[in-house]
């Protein structure tokens, strides 16, 4: 939110989980279990698709925020699934942002951010946890 002219500026995809009968179950408990069993790629995979196909249909000068897991960061198939979601959606790389945890940053995040040699025009934050 621009708080001088109150205008949107960028909004962030939260993955939520309302279990039928266990109600709201945090992320904290979800995403390890998806990390652990293998679902992380999947789940990230489809909600960058979501989030980039709607961010896609808002203002040109607005932006969307993604959590990537830490485990994603060293998944050389991470690159090519921000490719596919910016590329199917046609949103415009300036415009999708990839957070991490500080968590993150005890691994090789040069690693996260060599994108192969190309400069992918995403841009990479630090997100705060919780």
């Amino acid at each position: 939110m621009n708080h001088a002219n109150e205008r949107l500026v960028g909004f962030e995809v939260l993955a939520r989980w309302q279990h039928p009968t266990r109600g709201m179950v945090p992320p904290g408990e979800f995403i390890p279990v998806a990390e652990q069993v293998g679902l992380i790629g999947p789940m990230t995979g489809y909600l960058l698709r979501q989030a980039c196909s709607i961010a896609a249909t808002r203002p040109d000068d607005t932006f969307v925020a993604c959590d990537v897991s830490p485990l994603q960061l060293r998944d050389q198939s991470l690159l090519g699934m921000v490719r596919a979601a910016l590329q199917e959606s046609g949103l415009p790389p300036h415009r999708l942002e990839l957070e991490i945890t500080e968590s993150a940053l005890v691994g090789d995040l040069a690693l996260a951010r060599d994108g192969r040699g190309s400069k992918p025009g995403y841009t990479w934050s630090l997100a705060k946890p919780g």
